[in-house]
């Protein structure tokens, strides 16, 4: 998952949008998840998703803010 997260780096901007809504969308049904009480998603341990996801959220957030 680190090396997912230090990609971030050379995406170029379009695709980083397009992965932003992407990834907040999975973050959102995770969230929901969680919320309900499922422990287990989609064969992911929804906990250590909703963390992961909320990585890559960030990275994202915080190359796009650095780029534009």
């Amino acid at each position: 998952m680190d090396t997912l997260i230090n990609m971030v780096d050379y995406i170029p901007i379009e695709t980083m949008e397009k992965d932003l809504q992407e990834t907040i969308q999975l973050l959102a049904i995770f969230q929901l998840a969680d919320w309900k009480g499922v422990k287990v998603l989609d064969g992911m341990i929804v906990e250590n998703r909703l963390s992961e996801l909320r990585q890559i959220k960030s990275k994202i957030e915080e190359q796009l803010r650095f780029r534009n």
